[in-house]
């Protein structure tokens, strides 16, 4: 039976579509746990916080944005660093860095190159996990 108010069919119409724009959104959310899992699949301190290839890629890129002020091989100042990776990333990005593209490196090229730093001096070994996005990098520190 057809309503004889005219905005009551309309309105019942915009509902519809309200619900069906809400499931197109939640349907993306269900579909993308593989991100979020990614994401709190941390690497511990007694796992090690990078993977061999993630430190590679962040020698590789040290080697390329680095060196040409820092020289090839890392001296041992950064010992003194008491911060997460994730606090030595942002110095990095804040003192300007690299030179040429002052703090304008993806997230991940100055997380990769922190894990090379952080490594290099043998206080953080290998782990099964790449360090990825802020939280991961905000808990990566080094062991006591």
């Amino acid at each position: 039976m057809k309503s004889n108010i005219p905005f009551i069919g309309a309105r019942r119409s915009l509902s519809l579509g309200a619900a069906a724009i809400a499931l197109l959104f939640a349907g993306g959310m269900v579909f993308t746990p593989d991100l979020a899992r990614a994401e709190s699949e941390v690497a511990t301190a007694g796992t090690g916080w990078f993977t061999e290839a993630q430190v590679a890629r962040g020698q590789k890129l040290y080697d390329a944005r680095c060196s040409s002020c820092h020289g090839m091989e890392i001296a041992d100042g950064w010992r003194l660093w008491d911060g997460s990776a994730q606090e030595l990333v942002d110095f990095i990005k804040s003192m300007g860095m690299p030179a040429d593209n002052p703090g304008g490196l993806p997230p991940q090229q100055y997380i990769d190159i922190v894990g090379y730093i952080m490594h290099h001096g043998g206080d953080f070994p290998f782990g099964d996990e790449v360090l990825v996005g802020t939280d991961a990098v905000n808990e990566a520190k080094r062991p006591e």
